[in-house]
């Protein structure tokens, strides 16, 4: 199998900005944490502390500060929620692997695949199912329904995309920054710089199949044939790849060597982000000032 293909400037340069943003707005959110439990008194015990700490927040603060402190209280609820949003849904998918699961083909897929290193399950199921899933050892799940829709070059196709997003930590990658982004709802511009990356992904999961069987064929008869079903609403057909991503997917086969214009993000979410991102550090500028 090939090494991973380097990631255009434009992914990288977004994910590259959103690190360095959420990183911002941790610190300062860290540096106002440490600055309100400084002001609150030392109590025997954790629960009297707890009260200091809010009471603190709800009287001793001007009305800015409480709406920072409000920032501070959603991100850790929203971060919360979702956090445990994902563990019920992977228990779910657990489960679901577990009830399905087709030992033998697996053993036999897993065999034939043996050099790529990665964990293949194939799951009893009739609709069509290919994805990549686990945080820090990925592995594939297929569908049985995949083996009986597809001729073994397709098949093929559909493994290489997944062994891709598999190698390149896709799902820890695409969890985490979902997660972020609902956290920090309130700077637009990291939902939108996301959803350009989680395209990329997209693109370069179909380029990576393309460069390994030297044809661009496979791949998009897969894609072609699972556009058809989910607009005839074949149940469960397409569902992986039925997303805007698959506009400039089918664009890159059409023309291999054309260049991909994916819109990052628009005027008014950065005037949006701009405007909270300045407030933010204004307050923190000013309490350095103090």
């Amino acid at each position: 199998m090939m090494k991973l293909l380097e990631m255009p400037l434009k992914p990288k340069a977004a994910l590259t900005f959103i690190l360095l943003l959420v990183s911002w707005i941790l610190l300062q959110m860290g540096y106002n944490v440490v600055h309100q439990l400084n002001d609150v008194p030392t109590t025997p015990s954790f629960r009297q502390l707890v009260l200091a700490v809010i009471l603190d927040i709800v009287t001793n603060h001007a009305i800015m500060e409480r709406l920072y402190n409000g920032f501070i209280v959603y991100i850790f609820i929203v971060v919360f929620y979702h956090s445990v949003v994902q563990l019920v849904l992977h228990n779910k998918l657990q489960r679901y692997i577990r009830d399905r699961l087709d030992a033998k083909l697996s053993a036999s897929w897993n065999q034939r695949y043996q050099q790529t290193q990665m964990e293949i399950i194939v799951i009893k199921e009739s609709a069509f199912v290919a994805m990549s899933y686990g945080l820090l050892r990925p592995k594939i799940l297929i569908s049985t329904a995949v083996f009986n829709q597809f001729q073994d070059e397709e098949i093929e196709a559909i493994l290489l995309h997944e062994l891709y997003h598999c190698k390149a930590y896709h799902p820890l990658q695409m969890i985490l920054l979902t997660i972020v982004s609902k956290g920090l709802a309130f700077v637009p511009v990291i939902k939108e710089l996301t959803h350009y990356y989680a395209i990329w992904t997209e693109v370069l999961a179909d380029r990576y199949a393309i460069s390994c069987m030297n044809t661009e064929v496979p791949i998009g008869k897969v894609l072609l044939s699972l556009i058809k079903r989910n607009t005839n609403s074949t149940v469960g057909a397409g569902t992986h790849f039925a997303n805007e991503a698959v506009n400039y997917r089918i664009k890159q086969i059409i023309d291999p060597s054309g260049d991909i214009r994916i819109s990052m993000t628009n005027r008014k979410t950065l005037i949006i982000s701009f405007v909270v991102l300045i407030a933010m550090s204004l307050l923190l500028i000013g309490r350095c000032l103090n």
